[in-house]
C-alpha cells in the first residue's frame, strides 16, 4: 500500500521541514507532493533542500496562488493507492499512517477519518468521536459539515485512489473548499464506506494570523459570508438528498449564529442584515438535526439565534429577498 502526501506550501519556512520529517518517518511505502506557490520567504529553498534529502519528495512550483491549485497539481502528480493531504503549518503524529494501514487491510472501506489534536501554543486539546464506528455516505455528510470532531479539513482523510482521481478543488471558493470537495465526493459516492476513527493522526497548529482569523476577509463583495456561499453551494450539487441537505442547512444557521453578534457585524447593517436573513431561513433545518451530537452547545446557539430573531423583529428587520 502507497502513500501519496500532498503539501501546499505558502510562506512556510519555519514549519515545512517538521511537516515533512513527521510524514517521512511514518515508515510505509510513500510519496510525498510539495507544492510551493509565490512564498514571500525561503520556503522554495526549504523545499528544495528537503527534496534532496529524502527520496520519497518531490518537490514542485506554481505560479498560481491558493491552496486548492496546489492541492489539485498534487492529485495530478499522485500515484499513490491512498491520497492524504497535510499542511505545512501542521505534522502528522508517529505511526498515523501504520494505523490508517491497518484499518484499510482490516475493514473493507474507501475513506479513514482520523481524530486530531488541535494545537495551540504547545498545548494539544483532542478532538475525536466517541465511538469508533463505519458510517455511509449520508452519515459522513452530517459529520463533514456538523461535527467538530471531524471537520469538513482533508488533512486527517485519507482516501483511495480511485475515489478521488476525477475529482479536483474549487477555485471558485476560498473559504471551505476542502468542505466542499468532501462532499462533493460523498455526494457522487452513495455507497461507499468510511471509518470513523478514535486515534489521533493529525496536528492541527492553530494560527491567529490566518486568513480564517481575519474577520474582514470572512464576507464577499456582496457582503456575504463566504461560508455561507460555500455550504449554500453544496445544496446544489446534483442527487443531493433531502436529509443531507437538512445537515447543511443546520450548518449555516451554526455558521451564522456564531459570526452575527460580533462588534464587525453590528456596525455593518448589509452584513447583519444577510446573516438575519439566514437564521430565519435555516432555523428550522437546525432544529430537526439538534438531536445529533453535541446537544447543550447546539441548544445554546439556538437560543442565540431565536434572541437574533426577536431582536430583529423588534427593530422591524425582514428578510433579503435575494437570497
Amino acid at each position: 500500500m502507497k502513500y501519496s502526501i500532498i503539501v501546499p506550501v505558502h510562506n512556510a519556512e519555519s514549519t515545512i521541514t517538521r511537516c515533512v520529517e513527521s510524514v517521512v518517518s511514518q515508515n510505509v511505502d510513500l510519496q510525498v507532493i510539495l507544492i510551493e506557490n509565490g512564498s514571500s520567504d525561503r520556503s522554495a529553498n526549504e523545499c528544495e533542500i528537503l527534496s534532496q534529502k529524502y527520496n520519497c519528495v518531490e518537490y514542485y512550483q506554481s505560479k498560481l496562488s491558493g491552496v486548492s491549485n496546489a492541492r489539485n497539481i498534487g492529485l495530478d502528480k499522485a500515484y499513490g493507492d491512498i491520497i492524504g493531504f497535510c499542511d505545512a503549518d501542521d505534522y502528522y503524529e508517529p505511526n498515523c499512517l501504520k494505523k490508517v494501514s491497518k484499518i484499510f487491510e482490516q475493514y473493507e472501506i474507501d475513506i479513514v477519518y482520523m481524530a486530531l489534536y488541535i494545537v495551540n501554543n504547545g498545548a494539544h486539546t483532542l478532538r475525536s468521536v466517541k465511538k469508533e464506528r463505519i458510517i455511509n455516505s449520508y452519515e459522513a455528510i452530517d459529520n463533514v459539515v456538523c461535527n467538530p470532531c471531524v471537520m469538513g479539513s482533508v488533512w486527517n482523510k485519507f482516501f483511495k485512489k480511485e475515489l478521488i482521481e476525477q475529482h479536483r478543488f474549487s477555485d471558485e471558493l476560498s473559504y471551505l473548499e476542502d468542505g466542499y470537495f468532501n462532499v462533493e465526493i460523498l455526494n457522487d459516492n452513495k455507497n461507499i464506506k468510511i471509518y470513523l476513527s478514535k486515534e489521533p493522526g493529525y496536528n492541527y497548529v492553530e494560527n491567529i494570523n490566518s486568513a480564517t482569523n481575519n474577520f474582514q476577509k470572512l464576507f464577499d463583495e456582496n457582503n456575504k459570508l463566504k461560508y455561507v456561499n460555500a455550504l449554500e453551494k453544496m445544496l446544489s450539487l446534483p442527487g443531493m438528498r433531502c436529509k443531507e441537505k437538512w445537515y447543511i442547512k443546520a450548518a449555516i444557521f451554526r455558521i451564522v449564529v456564531e459570526n452575527i453578534g460580533s462588534s464587525y457585524v453590528k456596525e455593518n447593517m448589509e452584513i447583519y442584515n444577510n446573516l438575519y436573513s439566514d437564521t430565519k431561513k435555516y432555523i428550522l433545518s437546525y432544529i430537526i438535526c439538534l438531536f445529533s451530537y453535541d446537544i447543550k452547545h447546539k441548544i445554546k446557539l439556538l437560543l442565540i439565534g431565536g434572541k437574533v430573531l426577536i431582536e430583529g423583529k423588534n427593530k422591524g428587520i425582514t428578510c433579503n429577498s435575494s437570497r
